[in-house]
């Protein structure tokens, strides 16, 4: 080989090397796919509260989940979470009867905006009496009620030093403290049916125009600020505390012995989230408490209301796969 075609040859590898190893340099960091292991107790109930000013809570519905296994995977700002039960732990089924629940999430996070999908089916529930039992006109299991939650609710984080990310993906944490007000809209449905009225007695003659309520839809759409405090420690110890209350209005069909009517009413809504837990580069443990609640003033205004709600106590794992 000439000396010349030698050099030629050298100089070609070398160029290659430069703009391979430039290449290098300039590529982004890889995003990591998280796994997300979750024991949980989630909830999807269904109050019907007296508001006038003597009124009382005269029956909740629950469901018999005491326990769900969740398992979940991100990447990037993207990720979704699947909850099932676990068989075999129900409470006692002759007095809370059982219950069959589908309960999906997904989410996306990034430093100013996030948006949660949900979508809840829960058939199979037993009658709670907060204040007592007071009338023996319904069943204590109502294996015929079921009780579907869809939705969605984008967070609008208005302060720059405060990221959603730490917050609701525990991924890109500042250092100490940071506050910040917080924006959120909320578009959700939830559709009640049964066979028979789900209403006692005591309050069918109070409210005789509701007699045989058997369910309904109600789509609700509802505006929340609220206020979001974190903390970190170098990334090792973290805490996030959310809190948004706002309203709106919604669109009410209900059915009742004399028929179906509907009515345009207004709702509260209202949204908290704590987290806390430890991290290392590619391990994340915490525990995780959630409470979503949407209150519906679809009887005679404000005097009589319904309300869907979800509440979650969840320790979890996560692990970064690079």
């Amino acid at each position: 080989m000439s000396f010349r075609l030698r050099f030629r040859f050298f100089v070609t590898i070398m160029i290659l090397f430069t703009v391979h190893t430039e290449a290098q340099e300039k590529k982004p960091e890889r995003e990591p796919l998280v796994m997300r292991f979750a024991g949980e107790s989630r909830s999807l109930s269904l109050n019907l509260s007296d508001q006038t000013p003597e009124g009382l809570i005269p029956v909740s519905y629950e469901p018999n989940t005491p326990f769900l296994a969740g398992l979940g995977l991100n990447y990037g700002d993207f990720g979704f979470m699947v909850d099932f039960k676990v068989p075999g732990i129900d409470k006692d089924t002759s007095r809370y009867g059982t219950t069959r629940a589908q309960d999906l999430q997904g989410y996306y996070y990034a430093e100013r905006v996030g948006v949660d999908l949900f979508y809840q089916n829960y058939s199979g529930f037993y009658a709670d009496y907060p204040n007592g039992k007071t009338d023996n006109s319904i069943a204590d299991i109502r294996s015929d009620l079921r009780v579907t939650n869809l939705g969605t609710n984008v967070y609008f984080s208005l302060t720059d030093s405060f990221s959603l990310k730490p917050a609701f993906r525990q991924a890109g944490w500042q250092d100490g403290f940071h506050l910040g007000f917080l924006l959120g809209a909320s578009a959700n449905a939830f559709m009640v049916s049964s066979s028979t009225t789900i209403i006692p007695a005591t309050l069918e003659a109070r409210f005789p125009q509701y007699t045989g309520y058997r369910g309904g839809q109600y789509l609700n759409l509802s505006v929340m600020p609220g206020l979001g405090l974190s903390y970190a420690d170098k990334g090792a110890f973290f805490i996030t505390v959310i809190l948004m209350l706002g309203g709106g209005a919604t669109h009410a069909t209900i059915d009742v012995n004399a028929g179906s009517s509907t009515t345009v009413t207004d709702n509260f809504k209202g949204n908290a989230k704590i987290n806390l837990g430890a991290r290392t580069e590619s391990l994340v443990v915490g525990i995780a408490m959630i409470a979503d609640f949407t209150g519906v003033s679809a009887f005679s205004g404000s005097t009589f209301q319904l309300g869907a709600g979800l509440a979650l106590f969840n320790v979890y794992a996560s692990y970064a796969i690079y």
